[in-house]
């Protein structure tokens, strides 16, 4: 009869060694995220402070507010984020955007609306996510006003 014992012991050291890995792995300096063993870099990688993020706001009697993103594409948030962003790169394409959405939202408005704007806004992740959520810098890229606006 054969001795098993060598054989148990070095598939349970491969085991443990498997095992183990990723936690040595994630011993190194600045590998530690908030998810144990996770390598993906939306858990794991340092997140900017700032981003930024391209709009549509409207300004009527009642004030400013921004376009919620089903008003403005087909398609789900990223999707039409990524849309305004590429069709608001150029001056010409922003002063475009802003006299289409105001064509076609001015028909379905009960309040008549002063003019549409494009921005661009730049927030701070921290002050946004504790419900600050005034932007840090807002650059308007494209305007479009009702003409009979004053």
């Amino acid at each position: 009869m054969t001795d098993t014992r060598p054989l148990a012991l070095a598939l349970g050291g491969l085991l443990l060694t498997a095992v183990a890995a990723p936690v040595l792995r994630h011993r190194r300096p600045g590998a530690a995220d908030d998810f144990p063993l996770s390598h993906y870099p939306m858990f794991s990688a340092k997140r900017r402070r700032h981003g930024r993020v391209v709009h549509v706001v409207v300004d009527d009697a009642d004030g400013s507010h921004p376009l919620g993103y089903r008003r403005l594409g087909t398609g789900g948030f990223n999707q039409v984020r990524r849309q305004l962003t590429r069709r608001a790169a150029t001056p010409e394409g922003a002063a475009r955007l802003a006299s289409e959405v105001l064509a076609r939202l001015e028909p379905t408005r009960r309040t008549p609306i002063d003019r549409v704007r494009v921005v661009r806004s730049t927030f701070e992740f921290d002050r946004f996510f504790a419900g600050d959520r005034e932007p840090k810098r807002q650059v308007t890229l494209g305007v479009a006003q009702r003409s009979d606006a004053s």
